[in-house]
């Protein structure tokens, strides 16, 4: 027996050393490839001066005349994706920014400022104010990821410069995890901490494949082995629509629901409610109908309500879907194609008329076509 152990160790030990080997020159050329490519991004973030406070403070030479009563600094990750020096980073990274440096793998210091940002998906681009070239990364595929595969996130996690953790994709297409509306995170179990937001997730190819956003830390702020990232493809949409039209579309497909717990008799089944559906929308030229059960898009499983808006709001506008609804005893399967919510970005004098403007907010009657928008339900009685 002994003999046979001693024989399979002399067998396996060598196939371990050559894998790891192997996995660690591959580790280190996507080290390699991307550390040059990520920036460390330090934000000075200014809290705006009342004005009659600056009256005060001009009377009595108290402060230098400001704007801003204090000045409060922050850093954050991103990550260079054009020679030109176009850096991608995470919305709450830059928001509420006076003055944005980036410093490069190579210690320059460097002025960047923003060129748009998304504070519903969280994502800014902020271009670089200096002549190139920059080493930058290429934008993956996040659709072709599977739960299991080997990536990398590189950001400054309590400022500690270029810092590379490896992990795995843990699940794909988390959502209803923070304060950000549009939601479609992969999860994974690669270290990332605060100082991270912004930095990029890569492929053993050093492709990006997702932009690190947020970590789950009950009671504490370091890392707890689940971290989220939003996908390249959502980066990749969402800044391009940017770009070409100054714009982002949000998809929309015009009904309001509620959740539901009970779906044919299971109580362990969950599904969205129609309540309303909104007059030539989407749904309504589906089919879809009030009483109708959702219970999958695209043979994805409903969980609630508010799963349903957030699995819409992640398609691309145009985008069909396939909608499994119960309707009395039946199951039918409905195409809907995706529009753009026409209700996104109204200006005031686009509102009903009899729109309130009070105390710094514009209030407006709670209409079909809002409640589908926000995902309210309908108030009963």
């Amino acid at each position: 027996m002994r003999q046979l152990a001693l024989a399979l160790f002399l067998v396996v030990f060598p196939l371990i050393s050559q894998g790891s080997t192997g996995l660690d020159r591959v580790l280190i050329q996507v080290a390699q490839k991307v550390r040059p490519a990520a920036v460390h991004i330090y934000v000075k973030k200014g809290v705006p001066q009342a004005p009659e406070l600056r009256d005060v403070y001009r009377s009595f030479d108290l402060l230098p005349l400001s704007s801003f009563s204090a000045m409060r600094e922050s850093s954050g990750s991103g990550v260079i994706v054009s020679p030109d020096g176009r850096v991608y980073t995470n919305h709450h990274v830059i928001e509420g920014a006076v003055k944005i440096e980036v410093v490069l793998h190579d210690q320059r210091h460097l002025d960047a400022f923003v060129v748009d940002s998304d504070p519903r998906t969280d994502i800014a681009i902020l271009q670089v104010d200096a002549p190139g070239p920059f080493p930058h990364l290429e934008l993956g595929d996040s659709s072709k990821l599977q739960v299991g595969q080997m990536v990398a996130a590189i950001g400054n996690p309590f400022d500690f410069q270029s810092t590379m953790t490896v992990g795995v994709v843990s699940a794909l297409g988390r959502r209803e995890l923070s304060n950000h509306e549009i939601q479609d995170y992969i999860q994974t179990d690669a270290a990332v901490n605060p100082g991270n937001s912004g930095g990029p997730l890569v492929d053993l190819k050093g492709d990006i494949i997702g932009l690190n956003t947020a970590i789950f830390a009950p009671g504490a702020e370091q890392n707890s082995g689940i971290s989220f990232a939003i996908p390249s493809n959502m980066l990749k949409r969402i800044a391009t629509e940017l770009n070409q039209l100054g714009r982002v579309r949000r998809a929309w497909i015009g009904a309001v629901a509620r959740s539901v717990e009970d779906v044919d008799g299971d109580k362990t089944r969950h599904g969205a409610e129609i309540l309303r559906v909104i007059s030539d929308s989407p749904a309504e030229e589906a089919g879809l109908r009030r009483g109708d059960i959702v219970v999958s898009i695209d043979n994805e499983p409903m969980v609630s309500a508010a799963s349903l808006r957030s699995m819409i709001q992640v398609r691309e506008v145009g985008t069909n879907l396939s909608v499994e609804v119960v309707r009395d005893d039946q199951h039918l399967r409905l195409n809907v194609e995706v529009s753009e919510n026409r209700y996104t970005g109204m200006a005031i004098d686009t509102l009903p008329s009899d729109t309130v403007q009070w105390a710094g907010m514009v209030l407006v009657p709670p209409s079909d076509a809002i409640r589908a928008h926000f995902g309210i339900p309908a108030a009963e009685g």
